[in-house]
């Protein structure tokens, strides 16, 4: 390696030490749960910035910098979020912060003012399905999780996982018939946060799948578009269908439901991010849906 290569080498002694965990210089904040164990799904709270706050004034050890990386920082709770941000506001010498957002806007305006801010641009799809291909999965469901993740190496990973694409039935399920599986749904939802998010997640990618598919609707047949989620394509047209979208007048109102919808799952993002009853905002989310076509 040239002293020009910023790629790790994976072998020298600072190499190890990140690979391992055990680089003095680098903290990564993560989640914990009730019992200390990390939590990917949850909030970031304030007890997890008191150990940063504590080494305010120490240097790095090793480097010449010190580094803290906070992943998801939407995540951080509003006591999180104002600690940071008076780290953000005198930062120690030699400290560096990289914060990384799914959603830059769901973050403190005065965080962000104080954060030179990077944006990545999406991996194209080809690129997506190759990473999946190379990571073992087949080639249909790498296809349908490159096109749903929108760029994202994480989510496409994330969704390629057997749990997370064994639930998607259980969703495509409840597109078909809501009335005999919205207390499943609800039920399982309800258990965690990394369920409700899941089910935002699909949900979100069904609801844009079905409103792109209505801003084509005069020039192509529900049966003939190109399903982003090819593998729900049938629960999609029964729920369609319950529009009667024979009917002209029919058109506009399936389009504002699924609008309605999407707004609302947007909301949502925010209030993930809230101590809140999982349940009631499942319930909120999802009996809607029981009404849909019955106007139209």
């Amino acid at each position: 390696k040239t002293k020009y290569d910023v790629h790790p080498c994976g072998e020298c002694s600072s190499c190890r030490k990140m690979l391992s965990g055990a680089c003095v210089d680098f903290h990564e904040v993560t989640p914990k749960d009730k019992d200390g164990d990390e939590d990917q799904a949850s909030s970031l709270k304030i007890d997890q910035f008191r150990e940063i706050k504590s080494l305010l004034g120490f240097g790095a050890h090793e480097g010449p910098f010190k580094i803290i990386l906070i992943p998801n920082a939407e995540r951080m709770t509003q006591q999180a979020a104002n600690s940071v941000l008076k780290m953000l506001e005198e930062p120690p010498r030699g400290w560096l912060f990289f914060l990384t957002a799914n959603d830059a806007s769901l973050l403190l305006p005065t965080i962000r003012s104080r954060c030179q801010t990077v944006s990545l641009k999406p991996l194209p799809k080809e690129t997506l399905v190759s990473l999946l291909a190379s990571a073992g999965v087949e080639q249909q469901k790498a296809s349908i999780c490159a096109e749903l993740a929108q760029g994202s190496w994480g989510k496409a990973f994330k969704l390629a996982e057997s749990e997370a694409w064994s639930k998607r039935k259980i969703i495509f399920n409840f597109l078909s018939d809501p009335e005999q599986n919205t207390t499943n749904l609800i039920e399982w939802a309800s258990q965690g946060h990394s369920n409700l998010s899941l089910l935002v997640d699909q949900l979100e990618n069904i609801t844009h799948d079905m409103i792109r598919w209505s801003l084509a609707a005069g020039t192509t047949k529900p049966e003939n578009h190109g399903w982003a989620n090819a593998d729900g394509v049938d629960a999609i047209l029964t729920h369609i269908k319950k529009f009667d979208l024979r009917k002209p007048e029919s058109r506009p109102k399936a389009m504002a439901f699924w609008v309605e919808r999407a707004e609302r799952l947007a909301r949502s993002r925010k209030e993930l991010l809230l101590p809140l009853n999982r349940k009631l905002l499942v319930q909120d989310l999802l009996l809607p849906w029981l009404a849909a076509g019955k106007n139209g």
